[in-house]
């Protein structure tokens, strides 16, 4: 890639994220409840299910495998989807205290989250790693798999006619090793989640997000088909 080139990819990354800030977090237009509404719609369709699966093939997935990965995707949607409305009340608490106050826990939106999705899966992994995210009430900005990059070309599709609000997901192709030290440094960017084991593209990470103390969150890139993918 010329300098040019990653001149105008840095480009579109600022303008993907001006686009995720300017969307309304956790206000009037996008909260979690909104999340698992808009989570839900796109799960289903039988003509989007029989492209992903088509989209899965071209890129060297076996029918069978293909198919169970639009099915578990779709599963994995739902299932999230169903927690929209359910983490609030369930994670929050009332705090006992020595005063003549209530005193309330409750979680809130990050704000913008960067991810960096895993490689080895062009659907499963971009819905996992999407779904519990905006159904939080956040905003995403992703970075989809280098080597299964048609999978989210065909979920973005999937998604812009799904009445998610525009800005609330945002995906990116490109280089991993071009693109996650801007991911890292930008101020606007509040958490990031990051799939895989590459402990040197790791430690940089982690080095470069001190700035704004960002949320670094480390997944394994292991079986995608676990329920610990479902936490």
């Amino acid at each position: 890639m010329t300098r040019s080139q990653l001149v105008q990819l840095v480009r579109e990354v600022m303008q993907e994220l001006d686009e995720a800030n300017t969307t309304n977090v956790g206000g009037a237009s996008f909260t979690a409840g909104a999340g698992a509404q808009y989570a839900t719609p796109f799960a289903f369709g039988r003509s989007g299910k029989n492209r992903a699966t088509k989209t899965l093939t071209k890129q060297g997935y076996k029918a069978k495998e293909a198919e169970k990965e639009v099915v578990t995707a779709i599963d994995r949607i739902i299932y999230y989807a169903g927690w929209g409305d359910k983490f609030t009340p369930v994670f929050s608490s009332v705090n006992p205290v020595a005063t003549q106050h209530f005193n309330f826990t409750a979680p809130e939106a990050v704000g913008t989250v960067a991810i960096l999705a895993p490689e080895k899966s062009g659907l499963l992994g971009l819905v996992s790693a999407i779904i519990p995210v905006i159904v939080g009430g956040n905003t995403v900005v992703v970075l989809a798999s280098e080597s299964l990059p048609l999978c989210a070309i065909t979920f973005a599709e999937v998604l812009n006619t799904s009445d998610v609000p525009s800005g609330v997901v945002n995906i990116l192709t490109g280089k991993r090793s071009e693109l996650s030290e801007h991911f890292a440094t930008h101020m606007d960017i509040k958490a990031l989640l990051y799939y895989g084991s590459d402990k040197k593209e790791i430690s940089s990470i982690q080095k470069n997000a001190v700035n704004n103390l960002k949320r670094i969150t480390i997944r394994e890139e292991n079986d995608l088909y676990n329920e610990s993918h479902q936490t």
